[in-house]
């Protein structure tokens, strides 16, 4: 009898990380033809504070997820929905964020959250974060762009037989954190009407008003949901075609019940996938599966290396 094969925890985590970078497979039916999108939000990014020896004081999660995803063969796409600075969006911060972003080594649709453009460089005498000049937030949102090497601040993108629509909160002028600019508006509903019959997933930084319990003082509050609320439902009341709303910003993890709950659908037909931020021991991505007759969701524990089967959902494209 030969002598027992000991398997390490390490060897365990990267056997089934080879198994999720393997193409979706459905179970017991043949797998239909998906394309897979991976979904980050809320980096906030900052390196990890030294310790007395001059050394990072603890691993950088972040970096660590983002060297999961680019190992990933069948990851088409990654997007990062906002909130990519730590805090003020000072040309400090963008430097910083700059190695976040370039760490990742598959095709990129960034997405500008509030962070990244509405607030001052540094905290007022309190401490606190200070709302910017609508000059400075326009020069911050062409920082921004210049930083990433962005050349709009919204656009759409081909996937096949899928419309890929990035937007942004743009009002330079407005009172509240996640408003898109009118001529934003404009753009949305004329791109959306040109391209009826494909079905689109939606992009955006900040989740759609009702889709949330108001599990803290924060959430589905008018500063953490989608702003203008009548016009974007006048625009996806209109727009059939729109499957899922993704979003970040309120930094909802799997963990709360809000993640993954009848509640996240708005209009009774849009999926609002929430994604949790990367600011934790633990950090989870989205994982989106375009597939020919559906949309696969699916989150990925990046500290055990296994998927979150609980929180799999499916969209039909009831015949688009």
């Amino acid at each position: 009898m030969g002598r027992p094969v000991r398997i390490t925890r390490r060897a365990a985590l990267g056997a089934i990380a080879v198994l999720a970078a393997a193409p979706f497979v459905w179970a017991g039916a043949p797998a239909p033809s998906c394309r897979r999108l991976v979904v980050l939000a809320d980096a906030h990014y900052a390196p990890p504070e030294p310790g007395p020896d001059g050394r990072p004081a603890a691993p950088d999660q972040k970096l660590a997820a983002v060297r999961d995803v680019n190992s990933w063969p069948d990851a088409e796409l990654v997007t990062v929905v906002g909130d990519i600075v730590h805090r003020y969006g000072s040309p400090q911060e963008y430097e910083t964020a700059r190695q976040f972003v370039g760490a990742i080594r598959k095709p990129l649709a960034l997405v500008a959250g509030n962070h990244e453009y509405m607030y001052e460089d540094a905290p007022g005498p309190d401490g606190r974060l200070r709302r910017a000049s609508p000059e400075l937030r326009r020069r911050k949102l062409a920082r921004y762009r210049e930083a990433f090497g962005q050349k709009a601040l919204y656009y759409a993108k081909d996937m096949g037989k899928y419309l890929l629509v990035f937007c942004a909160p743009d009002a330079t002028a407005g009172r509240l954190l996640t408003e898109m600019s009118p001529g934003q508006l404009s753009w949305l509903e004329k791109t959306l009407a040109a391209d009826r019959a494909r079905p689109t997933i939606l992009f955006y930084h900040a989740p759609l008003v009702g889709t949330l319990d108001h599990y803290n003082a924060n959430a589905d509050t008018p500063d953490f949901v989608a702003q203008p609320v009548d016009r974007i439902r006048n625009i996806l009341a209109g727009n059939p075609q729109v499957l899922l709303w993704v979003s970040g910003h309120t930094h909802t993890p799997p963990t709360n019940p809000s993640f993954n709950a009848p509640r996240n659908w708005y209009l009774d037909r849009v999926l609002d996938v929430h994604t949790p931020d990367m600011n934790r021991p633990t950090v989870w991505s989205n994982n989106l599966y375009l597939c020919d007759d559906r949309i696969v969701v699916r989150t990925w524990d990046h500290s055990t290396g296994s998927w979150l089967t609980r929180d799999d959902r499916t969209v039909f494209l009831r015949g688009l």
